[in-house]
């Protein structure tokens, strides 16, 4: 099957121990329709919070399954958090 679009992004927290099924909805759609996908992963400067229990690197090891999945290139990068959401757009 061919894919619709070159490259997918992905822009998450993903501060979960497991894939919520939204969270596994999202990334199956991705993999389908794209040939290769970047995921963003959200990383606060406050660590080991709460809200902020998990290290990138841990989470960017949930998606080692995705790498070479349906011959989907699969890059995890890190995107700093801003409390401000237009900034954070930008």
């Amino acid at each position: 099957m061919d894919k619709l679009y070159d490259v997918g992004v992905i822009v998450g927290r993903f501060q979960v121990p497991d894939f919520t099924d939204g969270h596994k909805q999202l990334i199956k759609t991705a993999v389908t329709e794209c040939k290769s996908l970047v995921v963003f992963l959200g990383v606060s400067v406050v660590l080991d919070s709460d809200r902020n229990a998990m290290d990138f690197v841990t989470r960017e090891f949930m998606f080692e399954y995705l790498k070479n999945t349906q011959g989907v290139k699969v890059t995890v990068l890190p995107i700093p958090d801003i409390f401000n959401d237009e900034l954070w757009s930008k």
